[in-house]
């Protein structure tokens, strides 16, 4: 549900937070009553995804199914290359946010690999979670026939990223476009302005914790980026209002700060149409590159 991922906070109205008072209340009592019906409704609420925007440019694509979970996800892929680029999507986007890069990647002489996630884009589904994200760009790095030697990923998805590849693929170069490093900090921020009794998001997680059989310590970019090691670049505007660049920047590590590139005006969507950023992105591969 974007409209709670992405929720500002500024809530300047004395009777709107009294009511946001009353909603934390009455959510968190529903908790402790029901918890079955409540923690479905948290599911619901806290994990559908919104309907992607804008097409996949045309590129004669090839598509694959990957199970995830039990679940599926559709992978295109085009170009003759013997090597690819994956590109990862955000919360609520889908490989059509990487339209801009994907005609530059095939001119540099790479293939085009792009995912959507469980309940994005063109894969089935109606809700998906941080979990999801982090296994399916393993089911995909982990494919025999699929040569990856670099990954371009954007929002929650560059935070997915960073949990997916530092463990067994630590030498592909990543780039990080407006990643959101204190993720799950982040997301019972955004519960709590909204409204919502941060109990719901604790009780999720634990039922998500056990339905994937993995800690929430295991995928929370801010425990995973003090360890991270890959070739990267970071790249984030100043004026982004979803992820402030500050906030980001408190669990930069020496290795991440000097990666850092920063743009201005873009926030956080219109980065990916960039053609700085573009250009920046595909040439950090390029270079990085240290197996073939």
């Amino acid at each position: 549900m974007k409209q709670i991922y992405f929720a500002n906070g500024k809530d300047p109205s004395l009777l709107r937070r009294s009511r946001k008072g009353i909603t934390r209340a009455v959510t968190g009592t529903s908790l402790r009553l029901f918890p079955g019906i409540t923690t479905r409704l948290a599911e619901r609420m806290l994990c559908v995804t919104s309907p992607p925007r804008r097409k996949l440019v045309d590129l004669k694509f090839s598509v694959d199914e990957l199970d995830v979970y039990d679940q599926k996800i559709r992978v295109f892929q085009t170009g003759t290359s013997d090597r690819s680029i994956l590109f990862v999507h955000g919360w609520s986007g889908s490989s059509a946010d990487f339209n801009a890069f994907y005609q530059p990647v095939l001119d540099a002489g790479f293939n085009v690999i792009a995912i959507d996630h469980v309940a994005h884009g063109a894969s089935p589904g109606k809700v998906a979670n941080m979990f999801l994200f982090v296994r399916a760009i393993e089911q995909v790095l982990n494919k025999n026939d699929t040569r990856i030697t670099g990954v371009i990923a954007h929002s929650m998805g560059a935070s997915a990223v960073v949990n997916a590849v530092h463990m067994r693929h630590g030498d592909l170069p990543v780039v990080l476009i407006s990643p959101v490093f204190p993720f799950f900090e982040s997301l019972y921020q955004s519960v709590d302005n909204f409204g919502i009794s941060t109990e719901w998001v604790d009780r999720l997680l634990t039922v998500f914790e056990n339905r994937y059989g993995r800690s929430i310590d295991e995928i929370d970019p801010k425990i995973t980026i003090q360890k991270f090691s890959n070739p990267v670049l970071t790249i984030q505007d100043r004026q982004d209002r979803h992820i402030p660049l500050e906030t980001n920047r408190q669990h930069f590590t020496p290795h991440i700060s000097a990666s850092l590139h920063e743009t201005d005006g873009l926030g956080h969507f219109k980065i990916l149409g960039a053609e700085e950023v573009v250009a920046r992105s595909v040439r950090f591969v390029k270079e990085n590159i240290t197996h073939l």
